[in-house]
């Protein structure tokens, strides 16, 4: 295995240039030191710095003036091309609201909050793209070049950064019609004599809490049909193949309009989260955070309709 191979300018700094583009413009030490806001001597050192480094001689010295060689001017003109990129980099960079956003979600939060959504958050920045990939999976956000993977879970389950975006409510539904088929149950071991529709979360079934006041008791449910899209429980339940358990804020037009019924609404569940998950604990991208910041109010808004 070889060294790999260096460069004269490896071991210098951008300042370094910047230094030196400024004895040029201003045509001496002095004036150059004072623009850098560093002392006479460190200008002087930084050019001789990369001339040892080039190889060449870059300025000539006169007690009143300072004045370009061939190979300082051709230098000049590197610097100036380098520099450019470099600081319209940093405003780039500094103007976060721009590029590609990716995003992967749930199919419910994509269908019911992402995607009414996501009008109103690129109106307001237009210089933004999002991508968005739909699966009720984790992915490898960092393979994959995730920003943020929203899930729905209990707990976060993950060792990455992550943040609470809401937490939201679950309601048990049927539609009419299998329910004047079947019967509305009275109590919760009544659902062991009904056909159920059941979440998949990360290859498990999504168990079934519900409770009166504080307490709560799993519910031993032999699942018809599990599944890990929400759209297609949903459909399933409104064509009234049994009953599910959504989430309200995905079920809400369907309760509103009559499509589904609630079931057991005495009993209650604990909220899940929807959480963010992260690719780094520290840095989180500008239109990541404006994002969440914006699903939030969404999921809000949702709950006061």
């Amino acid at each position: 295995m070889t060294d790999r191979q260096r460069f004269p300018l490896d071991e210098t700094p951008l300042s370094a240039l910047r230094i030196f583009r400024a004895v040029v413009d201003a045509e001496g030490y002095s004036a150059a030191a004072r623009h850098m806001k560093v002392s006479v001597s460190s200008v002087s050192k930084t050019v001789s710095a990369l001339e040892r480094a080039l190889g060449a001689a870059l300025l000539f010295r006169t007690t009143r003036k300072v004045s370009v060689t061939e190979a300082g001017l051709r230098f000049y003109e590197h610097c100036l091309t380098i520099l450019k990129e470099v600081d319209s980099v940093a405003v780039a960079q500094a103007d976060g609201m721009r590029g590609h956003l990716r995003i992967s979600a749930p199919p419910s939060v994509a269908s019911e909050l992402l995607g009414p959504g996501l009008r109103s958050f690129l109106a307001a920045h237009p210089h933004l793209k999002v991508d968005l990939f739909v699966t009720s999976a984790l992915p490898d956000i960092v393979k994959d070049r995730i920003d943020v993977a929203l899930v729905l879970r209990g707990w976060p389950e993950v060792k990455m950064a992550n943040r609470l975006v809401a937490r939201l409510s679950r309601v048990l539904c049927a539609s009419p019609g299998y329910l004047e088929e079947k019967g509305a149950p009275a109590t919760a071991s009544d659902l062991l004599q009904h056909t159920c529709l059941v979440s998949l979360i990360g290859g498990k079934a999504d168990p079934w809490v519900l409770g009166r006041g504080g307490r709560r008791t799993a519910v031993p449910i032999d699942p018809v049909l599990s599944c890990d899209n929400g759209d297609m429980l949903r459909s399933a339940c409104v064509a009234g193949m049994g009953i599910a358990n959504l989430y309200e804020f995905y079920a809400r037009r369907d309760l509103v309009s009559g499509t589904l019924v609630r079931v057991l609404p005495q009993d209650q569940q604990d909220p899940v989260g929807l959480y963010a998950i992260l690719p780094h604990r520290e840095i989180v991208r500008s239109p990541a955070s404006a994002l969440l910041d914006h699903l939030e109010s969404l999921v809000s808004e949702h709950e006061r309709v």
